[in-house]
């Protein structure tokens, strides 16, 4: 996600909005951002970070979201804080998170691996 790409900061608060996520500023949705928390920290050695979503695979994590959006028998909450087939995700929300995984703007699934240190 860009921080300077007025589209990627819109569908940045859309997500918060359709998902229920909480608010932060763009520059601390970032990778880059976490993995720096973690050096900055003395008390934590980072050893591994790994964004899942990118790993070689036949099958992206957004592909259910899109059979779910191609089903007519999909039920979406009809707002973020009711529930439906994928819990308290919109359809809107859903169309997002699409959206922003095949673009690469978003992943869900990030491995962080830290050792304390003593």
């Amino acid at each position: 996600m860009n921080p300077l790409d007025i589209n990627h900061i819109r569908l940045a608060e859309f997500l918060e909005d359709q998902t229920g996520v909480g608010r932060r500023n763009i520059t601390q949705r970032a990778l880059e951002e976490a993995t720096k928390t973690i050096r900055d920290n003395e008390r934590l050695d980072l050893v591994y970070i790994e964004d899942l979503a990118c790993r070689r695979s036949t099958l992206p994590w957004y592909l259910p979201l899109d059979y779910a959006l191609s089903d007519t028998n999909t039920r979406w909450a009809p707002d973020p804080h009711s529930y439906g087939t994928f819990g308290n995700l919109t359809r809107n929300g859903a169309i997002a998170l699409s959206q922003a995984g095949h673009l690469k703007l978003f992943t869900p699934m990030v491995l962080i691996v830290a050792k304390r240190v003593r």
